[in-house]
C-alpha cells in the first residue's frame, strides 16, 4: 500500500469505493426489507405478548452471542488483516488454530449454564412433550433456550469477520444483516400460509434456533468458497502451539467492547422487557425499533469498509491524511442517505404501522421518538469504529460503560413518571451520548477529524 497522500476528488472516490460502500449499505437495505417482513409475520402468527417477548429473546441471544467468542470474532479483523498485508499466511493459520481453542471453555460455559437454567426453572417442563414451552409473562424461563442458541450465533460471527478481514465485504454483510432473516421468512411464510393461527411460543423457539443453525452452514460455505484452503487453514488435526500474548489480551478487550456495544445497542428492549414483561408494550417497543432500524445500520454499513485499515491508517501521518479524506467523503454520503430514509420515513409513518394491524398503531409514539433521536446521532458518522479498531477500544469501553449507566438511571426515574415512553427518551439520550462521547475521543485522541471538519 502506498505511503504517499493523493487528492482524492468525490469521481475517483466513488469509482474506487462504491462497490465497498454500497455492497453492504445495499445488503442492510435488503435486511431492514427481510427484517420488516419478518415482523409482519410475526405480528400476524402471535399473540402481541408472545411476539414482544419471543423478540426479547432473539436480543438476548444477539448480545450473548457477541460475548461468547471472547473477541475472537472482532480481533481477527485486526490479527488477520495485518497478517494478510504481510502475506504471512503461517500467522494467520496459528492465529485461528488458537482463536478457535480460546473460546472453547464459552462454549462449554454456555451449555452448562443452559442445564442450570433447566434445573432452576424448568423450561422444557420434563417430562412433557412440548419442548422449550414458553408462557406469556414468564420469559425469564426460557434462558435455557437463550444459551442453548448463543454458541451457534457465536461462531456465526466469527465467520461474518473472518470474512471482512479478507476483504469479502459484501459475503461478511450478508452473514450479518442478510442470511438470518431470509431463512426465517421462509419458515414463518410457511407457518403464516398453512398453520392454524396464532402460533405458541414453542413454535417460535424452534423456528429461531433452526434458523440459526442453518445460517451458520451458509456461513461455513461462504468461507470455503471465498476463503482459499479455508478447512486446511481453521480445521487441520495439526495444532499450532505457538501463541502470542497480545492476542488473548486484545480479544478480551474486543469481547468487552462487542458486549457492552450490544448491550447498550438493546438496553432499551431490554429495559422494555423487566417494566412491561408480558405486555403488550413490548411489542409496540420492538415494531419501532425494527421500524427506525435501517436509520441505525446506515453508518454502520457505509463506514464498513474502512475497519480491517484503520489500525494501518493510522501508524503514519502519511497514511493518516488519507484515512481523513476517505473519512471525509464517507461522511457526506451517510449524511445525504441518512436524512433521505429519516424524512421518507416520517412522512409515510401513519402508512407503515397500518400495513401491521390497527392494534399496532399504538406504537406511533414509540417510532417518532426513536426516529429523532436515532437521526441526530446516525449524522455523526461511525466514530466508534475508529475507537475500536485504532487500539482506543478500552476508551469506548468507558463511552459503553458511562451510557449504559445513564440508560438506566433515565429509565428508572423517567418510567414511573411517563409511563413505558421514557424508556424511549432514555434510548435516544444515551445514544446521543454514546456517539458525540467517540467523536470527542477520537479528535482528542487521534489525528482524525470524526466530522470532517472538526
Amino acid at each position: 500500500m502506498s505511503e504517499t497522500t493523493q487528492p482524492i476528488n468525490n469521481i475517483s472516490f466513488l469509482k474506487s469505493n462504491w462497490a465497498n460502500i454500497f455492497n453492504p449499505l445495499g445488503f442492510s437495505c435488503i435486511a431492514y426489507i427481510l427484517y420488516f417482513i419478518i415482523n409482519y409475520f410475526g405480528t400476524q402468527i402471535f399473540t402481541p405478548e408472545i411476539y414482544g417477548d419471543l423478540f426479547l429473546a432473539w436480543t438476548w441471544i444477539v448480545i450473548l452471542g457477541s460475548g461468547i467468542m471472547l473477541g475472537v470474532d472482532q480481533s481477527c479483523r485486526i490479527f488477520v488483516s495485518n497478517f494478510l498485508f504481510k502475506q504471512d499466511q503461517e500467522a494467520i493459520k496459528t492465529y485461528l488454530h488458537w482463536g478457535l481453542r480460546f473460546v472453547r471453555k464459552a462454549f462449554l460455559c454456555s451449555l452448562i449454564l443452559a442445564v442450570i437454567c433447566y434445573i432452576l426453572f424448568n423450561p422444557l417442563h420434563f417430562p412433557h412433550q412440548a419442548f422449550f414451552t414458553f408462557e406469556p409473562n414468564e420469559w425469564h424461563k426460557f434462558y435455557a433456550f437463550v444459551f442453548i442458541a448463543t454458541p451457534i450465533v457465536g461462531i456465526g460471527n466469527w465467520l461474518s469477520s473472518l470474512l471482512i478481514a479478507y476483504k469479502e465485504t459484501a459475503s461478511s454483510t450478508f452473514m450479518q444483516f442478510t442470511v438470518t432473516d431470509m431463512i426465517l421468512i421462509i419458515v414463518m411464510g410457511f407457518f403464516f400460509a398453512f398453520a392454524p393461527l396464532p402460533l405458541s411460543g414453542f413454535h417460535g423457539q424452534l423456528i429461531l434456533i433452526g434458523s440459526f443453525m442453518i445460517a451458520t452452514l451458509i456461513g461455513v460455505m461462504l468461507c470455503a468458497i471465498k476463503i482459499k484452503s479455508f478447512f486446511k487453514i481453521c480445521f487441520s488435526n495439526q495444532y499450532i502451539m505457538k501463541t502470542n500474548k497480545a492476542w488473548a489480551t486484545e480479544c478480551y478487550k474486543q469481547a468487552l467492547n462487542m458486549l457492552i456495544y450490544n448491550l447498550i445497542a438493546n438496553l432499551d428492549i431490554i429495559l422494555m422487557g423487566f417494566y412491561e414483561k408480558g405486555n403488550s408494550d413490548v411489542a409496540y417497543y420492538n415494531l419501532a425499533l425494527m421500524i427506525i432500524n435501517l436509520i441505525v445500520m446506515i453508518p454502520y454499513s457505509v463506514f464498513q469498509y474502512l475497519t480491517p485499515d484503520v489500525n494501518f491508517f493510522l501508524k503514519k501521518k502519511s497514511r493518516s491524511d488519507k484515512f481523513q479524506a476517505l473519512w471525509n467523503k464517507t461522511l457526506i454520503i451517510n449524511a445525504l442517505i441518512v436524512l433521505g430514509i429519516s424524512g421518507i420515513t416520517f412522512l409515510y409513518l401513519d402508512q407503515i404501522l397500518a400495513i401491521f394491524g390497527e392494534k399496532y398503531i399504538a406504537a406511533k409514539p414509540f417510532v417518532v421518538i426513536l426516529l429523532c433521536g436515532n437521526c441526530f446521532a446516525a449524522l455523526l458518522g461511525a466514530p466508534y469504529f475508529i475507537l475500536q479498531y485504532g487500539n482506543h477500544v478500552q476508551k469506548f469501553v468507558q463511552i459503553n460503560l458511562s451510557c449504559i449507566v445513564t440508560m438506566i438511571v433515565l429509565a428508572k426515574l423517567l418510567v414511573p413518571a411517563l409511563g413505558s415512553i421514557g424508556i424511549a427518551y432514555a434510548s435516544i439520550s444515551c445514544i446521543i451520548l454514546q456517539n458525540a462521547s467517540s467523536v470527542f475521543m477520537v479528535k482528542r485522541h487521534t489525528s482524525i477529524k470524526p466530522l470532517g471538519f472538526i
